[in-house]
């Protein structure tokens, strides 16, 4: 299957939890398609890293990114590194990439995962008496959306 197709595959799999390694199989498939054009490599690489962060793979999504060269600092796909390091918990690396609060508190306030409750966590440790009022009514409402919500994969 030429490889512009396998994104339509992906979605057509993304609404049953049972075709999850399915779906990111295609994606990976797609991401590697060397007759790809840059931009598109790029949607499927950003798309493949969203499915394994929302199926409790965040490790494998830093790994996916990292070989994409997403830590480059001109690369398109450096947020969603960012993103998958906070998932998988990689405070330092993603502290490296990311000094400041405001980063952090998009990536949990754009995704509900497993992990955010531990993003959250983190960010409060880290940032603490540094964050200004405004993060920290951002902190509290994300407080509250975890407490609430659980920690479930829906993304907003």
């Amino acid at each position: 299957m030429p490889g512009s197709q396998l994104a339509a595959v992906a979605d057509r799999l993304a609404g049953s939890g049972e075709f999850v390694d399915a779906r990111i199989a295609s994606l990976r498939r797609g991401a590697d398609d060397a007759s790809l054009a840059s931009a598109e490599k790029t949607g499927l690489q950003r798309r493949l890293a969203g499915v394994l962060i929302e199926a409790g793979r965040p490790a494998e999504a830093v790994g996916e990114l990292r070989a994409a060269g997403a830590a480059g600092a001109d690369s398109l796909l450096r947020d969603e590194l960012f993103a998958a390091l906070l998932h998988a918990s990689e405070w330092a690396d993603a502290a490296e990439m990311e000094p400041e609060p405001g980063p952090w508190l998009e990536v949990l306030e754009r995704r509900r995962t497993p992990g955010a409750a531990g993003i959250l966590a983190e960010i409060e440790r880290r940032f603490g008496d540094a964050l200004d009022e405004q993060e920290l009514v951002r902190l509290e409402r994300e407080r509250g959306r975890v407490a609430v919500g659980g920690e479930d994969s829906q993304t907003r």
